[in-house]
């Protein structure tokens, strides 16, 4: 499916980043292990959480749109912290220590939180995500309305959040014209997005 292909993109940028976050903790003083392995642990996961979509896409055909439209708002700022990552951390003319001292310091001022806990809010949007994808049925299995609405809540929350970092992170002016299903939410129209397996 060719929804499938923006998240096997991205996971596959994710593996690449943590291979190489896991590479430069190797090299560095042990005063670094934490820091890393925060980003690390989380990239790891969000990683993970994308393979998951991306093979319970086919089981899941008919809400497959509903997930879309929110990857939509999650998935471009995911992508554009990690293409920012790989600026410096891919980067041979610059030592392990100058390559995730810049990023860290670099990236954090952009998005005016740690890049772990940027990580953080990705998984928790993912997560929800899957959750969607996989459990709220609405008629091959028995529907719980009060689990739909906690679940739904969370979610929305998590998508206003990655939302607002996409604004302030990718400084974009995106018009309000789509109504997200909580109404104390808008949720862009649909970006270029990787979500639909358009961007390299």
């Amino acid at each position: 499916m060719e929804e499938c292909f923006g998240c096997w993109q991205e996971a596959r940028r994710a593996d690449k980043i943590a291979s190489i976050l896991l590479a430069i903790r190797t090299a560095l003083d042990p005063e670094y292990y934490e820091n890393i392995s925060a980003v690390l642990k989380e990239v790891e996961s969000a990683s993970r959480l994308l393979r998951d979509l991306y093979d319970l896409f086919p089981i899941y055909r008919t809400r497959v749109p509903v997930v879309i439209y929110y990857l939509n708002v999650i998935l471009p700022t995911f992508q554009k912290t990690m293409r920012d990552m790989l600026i410096y951390i891919d980067n041979e003319d610059l030592p392990p220590r100058t390559q995730w001292t810049l990023m860290s310091q670099r990236l954090a001022d952009q998005g005016g939180m740690t890049l772990a806990q940027r990580f953080v809010m990705y998984c928790e949007a993912l997560v929800q995500t899957v959750r969607l994808l996989s459990r709220c049925a609405f008629s091959t299995y028995n529907f719980s309305l009060p689990i739909f609405s906690v679940l739904f809540s969370s979610f929305s929350h998590c998508a206003a959040l990655a939302y607002m970092i996409g604004v302030l992170y990718c400084k974009r002016k995106p018009s309000l014209n789509v109504q997200s299903a909580d109404p104390r939410y808008t949720i862009p129209p649909r970006w270029n997005c990787c979500a639909s397996g358009t961007c390299a």
